[in-house]
């Protein structure tokens, strides 16, 4: 398979950065965006600048540069976090906090500025990806609202913002979520012309695991490629398990990788964590998950493997390696399911990306080399991008394709209606509206099918 980025990119110890702006970035066909994320535990902002040929389905990724900020903990601490554990209860978060949050995200956007130099009057939006507040009401209706500040934001860093991705699919019976699917296939998948044939996965391990299946397109299938999305239990799960634990003996030290390395796999565990997740069993439908989304209940999971666990006498190393294997393994088994269901078979996988942090990523590819032995095996940040940069490339992508006019939410995945371009898009100062408004008066999109178009 070809290696989705240029070498350039790949490789940057042995060329200069400014270089290789400026020979992208003298054919003017090519373009200039940045995303903005919040990192999951909101303890940092992780900005990106993007260089992108092509547009809509066709779009490439050339270049990538990295930039972040540290949020202080007076305002992580005391707000975010504990909104998080609310599961946002409270919708509408204090306009000050959102300034705030505001000035941090506009500090950002200024070193991202910094790193397109003389090409910075090229940088058509900031588009931004954050948690937001999320809550239910009796009727199990979802409501969301973005914690991005975009007017504050656009006028402070004076570039077009685009934000509140989410909300756009849940309008049209979405539940908002797995919004990087599109992002991650322009990113990641086989797009070879006339010759793509390798299937690609992005596993993304984080408190859920979230596994992306990308299929090839060599651009003459269809509009929307037939992505499909599991999640998991992931390492949220194994640090509630081992803090149970730890209320049962001495405290107890998470370090995965000691731990794997020191423990043996117990076949009696994984069985039992096997049948928690039949098929048969998860037919309810929830208003967070996706539509053939698997659903489980964290907490009561951890409970039942308590109680297992009191019968037995394993080490808390075997435990946990026993948890990682069973992860990457019920990936495996989830996989073959969903190509039973699918249109198209996936009986191998040419290549997988995984995502996730650092502390956790070696155990990780050990056991997906372990499980995966027929599959090429690399890891995101190789490319310098970790779980929470590689949120701040998929808002990139979705704010360009929202400039491009194009669909970034796959009903089968959301549970939408239909398909919707996402995001609400704020003007910066005039010059720089005025520029990305004869970049989209310029674009001609792709013909729809009526049924999507109305």
């Amino acid at each position: 398979m070809i290696f989705p980025f240029p070498k350039l990119w790949s490789d940057p110890e042995h060329d200069d950065a400014v270089a290789r702006i400026d020979r992208h970035l003298a054919d003017r066909t090519q373009r200039l965006s940045a995303g903005i994320s919040l990192s999951s535990d909101f303890a940092t902002v992780h900005g990106v600048l993007l260089i992108t040929s092509g547009r809509g389905k066709y779009l490439r990724v050339n270049h990538v540069a990295n930039a972040e900020l540290q949020i202080p903990d007076s305002i992580s601490n005391s707000f975010f976090r504990q909104l998080l554990s609310e599961s946002g209860s409270n919708i509408a978060p204090l306009a000050q906090t959102k300034s705030d949050l505001a000035e941090f995200q506009a500090q950002v956007a200024e070193q991202i500025k910094v790193k397109a130099g003389k090409y910075v009057d090229r940088l058509l939006t900031v588009a931004v990806n954050d948690p937001g507040c999320w809550s239910t009401d009796f009727d199990s209706h979802v409501f969301y609202s973005s914690l991005c500040d975009t007017n504050r934001l656009s006028e402070m860093c004076g570039l077009n913002v685009i934000d509140a991705f989410p909300a756009r699919d849940l309008a049209v019976g979405g539940n908002g979520k797995l919004l990087e699917a599109m992002p991650l296939w322009l990113l990641f998948a086989d797009r070879s012309p006339r010759v793509a044939k390798s299937y690609v996965a992005v596993f993304r391990f984080d408190s859920d695991t979230t596994v992306f299946l990308l299929p090839p397109s060599d651009g003459l299938d269809a509009e929307v490629p037939d992505i499909r999305s599991i999640r998991l239990p992931g390492i949220g799960f194994i640090r509630k398990l081992v803090a149970t634990l730890g209320t049962r003996t001495d405290e107890i030290a998470l370090d995965l990788a000691a731990h794997y390395v020191g423990g043996q796999r117990i076949p009696q565990l994984i069985d039992f964590w096997s049948s928690q997740f039949d098929h048969s069993k998860q037919q309810s439908r929830h208003p967070f998950r996706s539509p053939n989304e698997m659903v489980w209940n964290e907490e009561e999971l951890v409970a039942k493997t308590s109680l297992f666990l009191e019968s037995n006498s394993y080490s808390v190393s075997s435990i946990v390696r026993s948890a990682i294997a069973f992860a990457v393994e019920l990936i495996r088994t989830e996989i073959k399911h969903q190509a039973g269901v699918a249109a198209t078979e996936r009986k191998h996988l040419d290549r997988i990306w995984i995502s996730a942090e650092e502390e956790t990523q070696a155990v990780i590819i050990n056991q997906a080399h372990q499980t995966f032995k027929t599959s090429e095996i690399q890891t995101t940040t190789q490319l310098g991008l970790t779980n929470s940069k590689l949120s701040a490339v998929a808002a990139a992508l979705m704010g360009l394709m929202h400039v491009d006019q194009m669909a970034s939410n796959i009903p089968w995945l959301t549970g939408a209606n239909c398909l919707r371009a996402l995001g609400q898009l704020t003007p910066g100062r005039p010059s720089n509206w005025r520029q990305l408004v004869m970049d989209m008066a310029d674009f001609q999109p792709p013909a729809m099918k009526l049924r999507d178009a109305i």
